[in-house]
């Protein structure tokens, strides 16, 4: 299972993170990793909703959720947004 390093922004707080992901993992899969993980270290800012998306920061294009991240053009260095 290989890893790959993304930067993963959060717009409810404004910071962004370095998070490692399986490459094998389905979109949907690290958007509920990534929805618990910000939930928790928020501090209030962000809460999952339930309908979380993943998008590539640049222009906001959305991932589709039943692809895999290797699938779906996500690599090491990769700017993700989640929300």
């Amino acid at each position: 299972m290989d890893k790959i390093l993304t930067e993963v922004y959060l717009p409810a707080s404004g910071k962004t993170y370095e998070i490692f992901l399986s490459e094998d993992m389905y979109v949907y899969e690290a958007v509920k990793l990534l929805t618990d993980i910000f939930t928790e270290i928020s501090a209030g800012f962000f809460c999952g909703s339930g309908s979380d998306v993943l998008c590539r920061r640049e222009d906001g294009k959305i991932y589709d959720p039943g692809k895999k991240l290797s699938e779906s053009g996500i690599r090491n260095h990769s700017k993700l947004m989640i929300m």
